[in-house]
């Protein structure tokens, strides 16, 4: 080792054993003990064997296939690796140039992106939530009213769901603004935001049909549809690299891409005869799996449950 790397870097594939192999094959590493020898110098020296087996005497009476010649040289670096635990106390341990303080330490920094880099969606649906607030301000108080679900009034008052929704908005774009360099997430909800991202509420059913125009040429009515959810890989990189600051060493700095996988909802706008309802829609989904055929078969359903 200290030859061959004592002041160069080790490649990153280097193996110490196949090359001792490989050296001890082309003649380039002598094992041959010397009048300075010990033990332990013997028992490796024992050892070339297994590695160049048609160099020995046997080999007049030996026939092997590259199967067991892999089986031996594996048997090499096992018994040597034993052999060295038993005398490691006396061995010299090198010291080579991976291990030097001296070489380069390499960072790679790539873009930190968690959420949608969409800041003012953020906060203009946080703002769309206090204006909620602001209205039902007028009805009532909000700690005594609850929302309506098919199974019946949720537990939670609208002031805690109201009051969570603009929270997580507003954390959303803290945590935008942060990752986007803007200012940093300093703001309570940037924390709830990402505690709520770990398991967020998406359990349920987005699946659905809203008509949007009626064209009368066709006697058709353009809908729009969400026909579940997909996946996709969003690669994120730096187009101006920013400003590193280095306070201790002298590392490499490379910037790099960072790859994240994100869900999308799959859109798509048809022509329908007649609406279809919620559960309409499901049914007609399950049954259809790729978005050809649910388009496709889309008109056909409205027409068998009109």
């Amino acid at each position: 080792m200290e030859r061959l790397y004592h002041d160069r870097h080790i490649p990153d594939d280097f193996s110490l054993a196949d090359d001792m192999v490989k050296r001890i094959r082309d003649g380039s590493l002598k094992l041959n003990p010397t009048d300075a020898s010990g033990w332990y110098d013997f028992q490796t020296w024992a050892l070339e064997a297994l590695v160049v087996p048609d160099r020995m005497a046997e080999n007049v009476r030996l026939r092997m296939n590259d199967r067991y010649r892999e089986q031996l040289d594996e048997l090499f670096k096992s018994i040597l690796s034993l052999t060295r635990e038993v005398h490691v106390k006396q061995l010299h341990i090198a010291d080579a140039a991976s291990a030097r303080s001296d070489w380069p330490l390499v960072v790679h920094i790539g873009p930190e992106l968690t959420v949608e880099p969409t800041r003012t969606y953020y906060q203009r649906r946080a703002q769309g939530y206090a204006f909620v607030r602001r209205a039902l301000d007028f009805v009532g108080p909000l700690h005594t009213m609850r929302r309506m679900t098919p199974a019946g009034p949720v537990t939670r008052s609208l002031d805690e769901e109201i009051e969570e929704m603009g929270a997580l908005f507003h954390g959303a774009a803290a945590v935008a603004g942060s990752e986007l360099g803007l200012e940093a997430a300093t703001a309570p909800e940037a924390g709830q935001f990402r505690e709520w991202a770990k398991a967020p509420d998406i359990t349920g059913d987005t699946r659905m049909t809203v008509p949007v125009f009626f064209d009368r040429g066709r006697g058709k009515t353009k809908v729009w549809t969400i026909l579940g959810w997909a996946t996709r890989l969003l690669i994120v990189s730096f187009a101006t690299p920013p400003t590193a600051h280095i306070v201790m060493g002298r590392p490499q700095i490379r910037f790099t891409r960072t790859v994240r996988q994100i869900a999308y909802p799959v859109f798509a706008e048809a022509y329908v005869t007649r609406l279809l309802d919620r559960d309409q829609f499901r049914a007609h989904r399950d049954r259809y799996k790729t978005r050809t055929q649910i388009l496709q078969h889309l008109s056909d359903a409205a027409e068998r449950n009109s």
